[in-house]
Parts: C-alpha cells; structure tokens; sequence
C-alpha cells in the first residue's frame, strides 16, 4: 500500500470542498493538526475565511480523516 502523507491529504480536500460548493453544501472541510496528528474541521464558507471552525470531525493518520471525510459526505448529501 502506498504511502499516504498530511499533503495528499490537503490536495484531496481541495477537491472533496470542490463537490461541496458544487453540491450547494453549507459546510466544508479544512485541514489542520492535533497533537502529531491530521485533523479535519468543519466549518462553513465563512468560518473558512477567518480560519475557525464549527466542529473536529476526526484526528487521527491521513488516510483515516480522508476516509471520514468521504464517510460525512455520504451521510450528509
């Protein structure tokens, strides 16, 4: 398995905000940090813009906040 790093997961994200906008969805996801670990905030668009959040969505490796960003938007569209 290939390894999966913080920045693939930051380019993975712009495109998963894309299909939000595009999808007319309220929230988007941003990238960020906790303890050594990836993590995923949600926020909305205007939240996203002076950089706070609503919510953590998850903390954990890469791959696992990928993965719940792919689980939310199964969930919530």
């Amino acid at each position: 398995m290939k390894r999966y790093t913080y920045n693939n997961l930051k380019a993975d994200i712009e495109i998963l905000n894309a299909k939000l906008a595009e999808k007319g969805h309220e929230m988007r996801f941003m990238v960020g940090s906790r303890y050594n670990y990836s993590a995923i905030d949600l926020a909305t668009v205007e939240q996203l813009a002076r950089h706070c959040c609503q919510r953590m969505l998850i903390g954990g490796t890469p791959r696992e906040c990928l993965n719940a960003c792919h689980e939310y938007m199964v969930h919530s569209m």
